[in-house]
């Protein structure tokens, strides 16, 4: 399973803060991030959001940014190496996040998060079993983009976001032939557990938690 390095994982979670308009309200934080990534525009965000397939997120100033400076925070003894047409896809993903969730929530699993109830004591998921079924069996990267961008509009616009990478990049490896051994460890089959467990079981709904700027 794909593990980010802490390096890898700020500069991910950097990169975020960074699209989000509330992280220029914070002076420290703004003049951190530009360092990083650049002077922030509101369309770097609008335009990620407006790509309809990874393809076109290759085309982003704002992606190779973010591709930069994960080559700069990458050793080659990392486990993942940034790729990019890998990271196009979740670049453009995650321009679609608007928050995190609360930290006290265990499963972080995205697949868990579309499975919980729409509303206190509702038996309705997030996402319907059906459209569920539809994302797992996604034929390519550009049907599979498109499914999830839709699934995080569902979770309304809340996902961990580098819990989220990581699946998305376990995702891309499987899709592309390199599969786990043990079939339990595989996205499809991890992914269906994580949402039917929180589909059965009685919880309340997640309310976001505060965009973490500080990250």
């Amino acid at each position: 399973m794909t593990k980010l390095s802490a390096s890898q994982k700020h500069v991910l979670h950097d990169w975020w803060t960074w699209l989000q308009p509330e992280s220029q309200n914070d002076p420290a934080i703004k003049a951190r991030l530009a360092g990083q990534f650049g002077g922030f525009a509101r369309a770097h965000r609008a335009t990620l959001k407006r790509c309809a397939e990874p393809s076109l997120v290759l085309l982003e100033p704002a992606f190779h940014s973010l591709l930069h400076r994960l080559e700069q925070a990458t050793t080659e003894n990392d486990y993942v190496q940034p790729d990019a047409w890998n990271f196009a896809l979740v670049a453009g993903l995650l321009a679609w996040v608007d928050s995190e969730p609360p930290k006290d929530i265990q499963n972080r699993s995205f697949a868990a998060q579309l499975g919980r109830p729409k509303a206190e004591g509702s038996d309705r998921p997030l996402m319907s079993k059906l459209r569920f079924a539809r994302l797992q069996t996604a034929d390519s990267a550009e049907d599979f983009f498109q499914q999830a961008r839709q699934a995080i509009q569902l979770a309304g616009k809340t996902a961990d976001v580098v819990h989220l990478t990581e699946e998305l990049l376990d995702w891309q490896k499987e899709f592309q032939g390199q599969k786990p051994d043990k079939p339990r460890d595989r996205i499809q089959v991890r992914w269906a557990s994580a949402y039917y467990s929180a589909a059965l079981k009685p919880e309340t709904t997640i309310e976001p938690s505060s965009k973490n700027t500080g990250a």
